[in-house]
């Protein structure tokens, strides 16, 4: 997954910026970005019902993730964030 979103990354990367702006031309990336919140959304909500309805203790995926070794895929996906937590915050998931 974080593989993934690092390659995913490194081409929006490309299209978005240039050095002097933005190069995109039809607004793809922002589409893209909406798109995937509105996903990730229903996936969060899925996840948690799934949790819930087992009676089972939810399980942050923070969880996963910080206890991932070795953190190099994670720490290239969080970039330019330092800790996971600065990266929810700077996505604005606080509490999330």
């Amino acid at each position: 997954f974080l593989e993934d979103y690092n390659k995913i990354n490194k081409k929006l990367n490309r299209c978005m910026k240039d050095g002097e702006g933005y190069q995109c031309i039809k607004d793809c990336v922002e589409k893209w970005i909406q798109n995937k919140r509105e996903e990730w959304k229903k996936i969060k909500e899925l996840y948690l019902q799934e949790y819930k309805n087992n009676n089972q203790p939810d399980y942050l995926v923070k969880i996963i993730l910080e206890e991932l070794h070795p953190q190099t895929q994670l720490n290239e996906a969080i970039k330019p964030c330092k800790t996971f937590d600065d990266f929810q915050n700077f996505c604005g998931l606080n509490g999330a």
